[in-house]
């Protein structure tokens, strides 16, 4: 990070900082000087400084009373500091030559800035305070202990490596896998019962297929489920007959059903659901899609199926 002279926490060089003040001098409201030397003077933070004026008395310096002033600044070359901002004392001008110093001292000024600054996110017994941070990096193999991790924004969440948890839920946004999570870690009093927020939710819905309905194949959409399903079972029956069918499909849209087409005759095929006589004709269903509130069956008309009207009960899980 390049200096800058707000920097709370700043170098103090090495031992032979002291110089002096070259041409032109210092004026009232500058922000720069030039001095004969800034070797051993820090440039990779601001610095705090001091200039004063000095007599000279029987070969000694002697300060110049009220001519002590702070100063924090930037090197910016070897005989240069700019970006200078007054931190104590009063501005004054200030004339080239000898008899005005500029010098890294202990200064209150810089001492006080490098408690202010510790005490942003520090208690004075030395523990952080609250944290403020772009980010924080934990080596690997350190731990995190906290009792709370509470969501800067309202409508975000905490997103921790990727699962994200809103609301005290976890999120639907694939970020879950099933086999990551012990059953001894889940109990129904902690599942949520809205949709979609990790619940076991459940629907049943009823509709009817006419025996005689065209399907080479046709496509026919099932709503009112208030989801996507993942999953659906089905029971199909002809009432007054022994015609009927149970069948499932799983959340790859893979089926499987069971149907009656006589006494005691039973078959199975890859279908959602089968109304046949298994020899000449059928009315059969596969699972096309799962939609935002039901699903989409694709419907196989065979042969010249008995009339009458097949009646389902669909149960869709998610």
């Amino acid at each position: 990070m390049a200096a800058n002279t707000q920097d709370y926490f700043s170098h103090v060089g090495s031992p032979g900082t002291a110089t002096t003040l070259a041409a032109p001098g210092h004026l009232i409201g500058g922000t720069s000087i030039t001095v004969v030397s800034t070797t051993n003077w820090s440039t990779d933070t601001g610095v705090v400084f001091a200039m004063d004026t000095v007599s000279i008395v029987n070969g000694v310096e002697v300060r110049e009373g009220g001519s002590y002033t702070e100063w924090t600044g930037i090197v910016t070359g070897a005989t240069t500091i700019e970006s200078m901002v007054l931190r104590y004392g009063s501005d004054q001008n200030y004339p080239a030559g000898s008899t005005s110093r500029v010098y890294i001292p202990v200064a209150s000024s810089r001492e006080n800035r490098l408690v202010d600054g510790l005490l942003i996110e520090h208690k004075q017994t030395g523990k952080h305070a609250a944290v403020t941070a772009d980010s924080v990096v934990v080596a690997d193999g350190g731990n995190i202990e906290v009792d709370h991790i509470l969501e800067a924004a309202a409508a975000h969440g905490v997103d921790i490596d990727g699962l994200l948890i809103k609301d005290g839920k976890l999120a639907t946004n694939d970020s879950v896998v099933t086999d990551n999570i012990t059953a001894g870690a889940v109990t129904n009093a902690k599942l949520s019962t809205t949709a979609g927020n990790g619940a076991l939710f459940t629907k049943i819905i009823t509709a009817t297929r006419d025996a005689g309905a065209a399907g080479a194949p046709t496509d026919v959409s099932y709503t009112g489920v208030g989801f996507i399903p993942s999953s659906i079972k089905c029971i199909g029956v002809r009432d007054g007959t022994l015609y009927r069918s149970n069948g499932f499909s799983d959340s790859a849209k893979a089926n499987h059903c069971t149907y009656q087409s006589a006494a005691n005759v039973y078959y199975d095929i890859a279908a959602l659901t089968s109304y046949s006589d298994q020899a000449s004709w059928a009315q059969s269903a596969v699972v096309k899609s799962y939609d935002a509130d039901g699903f989409t069956l694709t419907w196989t008309k065979a042969g010249t199926p008995a009339a009458g009207t097949f009646k389902l009960t669909f149960i869709c899980e998610r």
